[in-house]
Parts: structure tokens; sequence; C-alpha cells
């Protein structure tokens, strides 16, 4: 949930109108398309590009659910990332593949979970959005 409070105390009315518009066109459906394609293909630089971008974009609402998801996968991903840097990738073949599949085994259920949430926060901005332009 939304901490209105906050949000509305230090936020003008204007600025949130503006932040939800902007929020609404960035992270639809096809952003999480996106991150699943960045799964599927193993593309974990633009997956930690992606979930950084909406984590910084979710805390501006002050969900504390979503929040920590988007956190939980954005350190999922920055392992991934370093995981495959090129000093790192001079382990063993052997080595490699046992931390591969340990660093993303939860992956997809994390992300799951943050697009979950991510859709049920886009459904309490709708309504916000709806109070403001009333």
């Amino acid at each position: 949930m939304i901490d209105r409070h906050n949000l509305f105390t230090f936020i003008p009315e204007e600025i949130i109108v503006a932040i939800i518009d902007m929020f609404f066109s960035e992270y639809d459906e096809s952003f999480f398309l996106e991150l699943r394609k960045n799964i599927e293909e193993k593309d974990f630089v633009n997956f930690q590009k992606h979930v950084h971008k909406l984590k910084g974009a979710i805390v501006i609402f002050q969900d504390p659910v979503t929040t920590a998801l988007a956190k939980e996968l954005l350190e999922m991903a920055t392992n991934i990332v370093n995981f495959f840097d090129p000093a790192t990738t001079a382990l063993s073949k052997k080595v490699d593949e046992i931390t591969e599949k340990k660093l993303e085994a939860g992956l997809p259920q994390v992300y799951e979970d943050l697009k979950k949430n991510t859709l049920r926060l886009i459904e309490e901005l709708k309504k916000i959005r709806k109070e403001f332009s009333a």
C-alpha cells in the first residue's frame, strides 16, 4: 500500500499527477514482457538496468512491499551481472555452472512477485489519479 499521508504531505498534487502519468506510460505490460525476455535470454545487464529504473520509480510512491521486491530483484540481478564480469568468468567451468544456477534460481519468482505488486500499485495509482482529476 502506498503511504498516502507522506506522499500527499510532501509532494504537491500537480506533481503527484504528473509522476503517476509518467509511471503509467513507462511501466505497462510491455515493460514486464521486456523483463521476462531479459530473463529468458539471460541478458542480465539490461535486466539490471530495467529493474533499477523501476525501483527508482516505485520508491517515490513509498509502497514498502513493492519497493522491497524491486530491491531484492535488483540485488539478484546485480549479483548475476557481477558474476559475468570478465575477471569472474576466469573461474573454472564447473564453478561457473554451479554459481549461475544458484544466482538464477529465485529470479523468476521474484520477478513474478514484483510484477504482481507493481500491477497492484498501478491500480492504486489509478484510483489516486482519478481522485485528483475529479
